[in-house]
């Protein structure tokens, strides 16, 4: 029987030592997202990315946070960790979750740990960016992961990068470093590093700026979780499972998850 705690509503409260998930950020939202140490977790890490990584500075450098994702990189290997992570994701309400707004993919193991936890949370859409596609024996792991029902995939992308491969159900972003910097090749995003203009679409292909990043003055604070491109499909109108119940209530939240 369903129970009640704080505002969130659980079919099964999961007690446990293990790391909890994160609720968002001031860009996510309330989105769940599971985090690692960055660069060292990130083995597709390019000459760009590295140099700008917002994972390394504001919150992230925040001692308590380094620790919290060191915890997260040994849990993950312990037996019990795909079980645990699937009962806490089902036991929300928060139906999408971010994996890795720090850290990345680094391991064939890592990536079907996913695969069986995407598996086990039907209900819930996952989405992830990684640039991980580069290292030679997780593309194709990545690209299995990519093919569930429930998971959009992102592969990341900058000038300084090899032009990417688009298999089916994966997009690309690219990493704009500049006003003048445009990708040559067709992507479905653009994230602006540091930018000066308003762009609402960038390069040859009139690629669409991340709403957060076009450069436009806004009264309303926009977050990926009231934006959602990167979690549904515009162009197809596909749209994760139960979006409209992808918000959970302030209250309580640190009963499951911890805000860094």
């Amino acid at each position: 029987m369903p129970g009640f705690f704080y505002g969130l509503t659980f079919s099964r409260m999961p007690i446990t030592l293990f790391p909890r998930l994160s609720v968002g950020n001031t860009k996510l939202g309330k989105i769940l997202n599971w985090n690692l140490p960055a660069r060292v977790t990130c083995p597709g890490k390019s000459e760009y990315c590295e140099t700008v990584c917002y994972a390394c500075t504001r919150l992230y450098k925040y001692e308590n946070v380094k620790e919290s994702y060191k915890n997260r990189r040994k849990a993950r290997n312990k037996p019990g960790w795909v079980n645990d992570m699937i009962a806490r994701i089902n036991a929300s309400e928060t139906k999408v979750v971010r994996i890795h707004a720090s850290g990345d993919f680094d391991s064939l193991k890592y990536i079907n740990n996913w695969n069986k936890i995407v598996q086990g949370c039907p209900g819930t859409t996952f989405y992830f960016y990684t640039r991980s596609w580069v290292v030679e024996n997780l593309l194709e792991p990545l690209k299995k992961l990519a093919r569930e029902p429930n998971v959009f995939a992102w592969f990341s992308c900058d000038r300084s990068m090899p032009v990417p491969p688009k298999p089916a159900n994966v997009r690309l972003a690219y990493m704009s470093m500049d006003d003048f910097d445009e990708p040559k090749y067709k992507v479905d995003l653009v994230f602006r590093v540091k930018h000066k203009t308003v762009r609402k679409r960038m390069g040859q292909y009139s690629s669409l700026v991340c709403p957060v990043e076009q450069g436009v003055d806004s009264k309303v604070q926009l977050t990926c979780e009231k934006c959602k491109i990167c979690f549904s499909n515009y162009k197809t109108n596909r749209q994760p499972r139960n979006l409209q119940n992808a918000t959970v209530s302030n209250r309580g939240l640190r009963a499951l998850f911890v805000h860094v």
